[in-house]
Formats: C-alpha cells, sequence, structure tokens
C-alpha cells in the first residue's frame, strides 16, 4: 500500500475519533463558567466584584443563580444588581422581583431601583406593598 495512503488514513482516523472530544465553545461562554465558579467560591469580595462587572459586559444568563445569592451581601449587593440589570433577560428580572423580600433598608432602595431600571412591569405588584412603608425613602 502506498506510504501516503496510509498516513492520510491514520490521520483521518485519530480526526475522526478524536474531533467530537474537543471543545469548539464559545470562549465567552467558558469565561463566564469561570467568573460564575469565582462568585461561588470562597473568592474574596474585590475577586467577586469583578467577575460580576466582567459578567455584565458578558451578559450570560447562566450568572443569575449565583448573582442572586449576592443581592443580600452587605458590599456586593450592588455589583450583583448592576449585573443582573445588563443581563437584562425575563430570568434576571424575575430575580429581582422574586428577592426584594430579602433585603431590607438600602439594599431594598437599590432593588426598587434596579427593578425600575429594566421596566420589571410584572413587579408593580411586589413594589405596591412599599408604598406605606415606614422607611420614607423606599415609600
Amino acid at each position: 500500500m502506498n506510504r501516503r495512503l496510509v498516513l492520510f488514513l491514520v490521520i483521518a482516523t485519530v480526526q475522526w475519533t478524536v474531533s467530537p472530544l474537543v471543545s469548539f465553545a464559545d470562549p465567552q461562554s467558558n469565561e463566564a463558567t469561570l467568573l460564575i465558579n469565582s462568585l461561588e467560591s470562597n473568592a474574596s469580595e474585590y475577586e467577586k466584584a469583578k467577575a460580576c462587572y466582567r459578567l455584565a459586559d458578558i451578559g450570560d444568563d447562566r450568572a443569575v443563580p449565583a448573582l442572586t445569592k449576592l443581592l443580600d451581601h452587605p458590599n456586593l449587593s450592588n455589583y450583583a444588581r448592576h449585573t443582573l440589570e445588563r443581563i437584562s433577560s425575563p430570568k434576571a428580572k424575575k430575580a429581582l422581583r422574586e428577592e426584594l423580600s430579602r433585603v431590607a433598608g438600602d439594599l431594598l432602595v437599590g432593588m426598587i431601583g434596579s427593578i425600575g431600571h429594566v421596566s420589571a412591569d410584572a413587579a408593580t405588584d411586589e413594589l405596591a406593598r412599599f408604598l406605606d412603608d415606614e422607611n420614607h425613602v423606599v415609600s
């Protein structure tokens, strides 16, 4: 058999066998996965804040659960909210609405502002209960 033909067949077989194993995923998707893992880890607040900034640029909806967990964090809530605003998917808007009951004070004021920013029309019922809030900034 011709050496070139044998070499071609070997290369073709290896390529055919290995190619399904090689990931051709979007590089931003891979970066988003690493950033989400950072939010869910014991990373410093600084690293989590930077991850939020980058996720806001990427806009990956998979980050919503990790960001939602930060909405009641006194130092990271703003970063998480602004990232959810930038993602602005139905899932992100829903997370902002559903987490209203978990926060109070300044964090609640920020959440209300974020809901207004993303025009979450479905939030009117949730927001109506704050009209008579004892905190004048909330009401």
